[in-house]
């Protein structure tokens, strides 16, 4: 995880915020207050999944008191990284808003990326241990 424009000294809250993906922000009704950008690599088998991901993203803003989280760039499971990755801005409301979070971020329909995300990483395993055996066989069989 790396941190722009802010630091975290104090331990870990958690609340509820408002998470918007790719928002344009073309007035002052909002203030920047960082941007983290999630870089985790899930070890092999083992993914980082985007609830993982919002999950930490929640406490981060919690903790500095920012009210909008703004993903702006995301990666999701391939062949050769099973875990999310992503990059979020924090913004602090300078007005009153009835601003909602966007609705791909409720949990169902996280959960239903998620699944579609383990299923690819699973299949992903599968190819990856084929690759590996079909070398292993042809390294074997060129040594004789």
């Amino acid at each position: 995880m790396v941190r722009t424009g802010y630091f975290i000294q104090t331990d870990y809250k958690y609340c509820d915020k408002i998470i918007k993906y790719k928002m344009v922000i073309t007035d002052s009704s909002m203030t920047k207050m960082g941007q983290v950008r999630f870089r985790k690599f899930g070890t092999f088998g083992k993914s980082y999944t985007e609830a993982n991901a919002l999950g930490q993203l929640k406490r981060e803003a919690c903790t500095i008191n920012a009210d909008v989280i703004n993903i702006i760039k995301e990666k999701r499971v391939r062949l050769f990284s099973n875990a999310y990755r992503c990059t979020a801005e924090f913004y602090k409301l300078n007005k009153l808003d009835t601003l909602k979070s966007d609705e791909r971020f409720d949990m169902i329909n996280v959960d239903n990326r998620v699944g579609v995300d383990e299923r690819k990483n699973s299949r992903n395993i599968k190819i990856m241990t084929a690759i590996s055996l079909i070398s292993l066989v042809s390294s074997a069989a060129l040594a004789n």
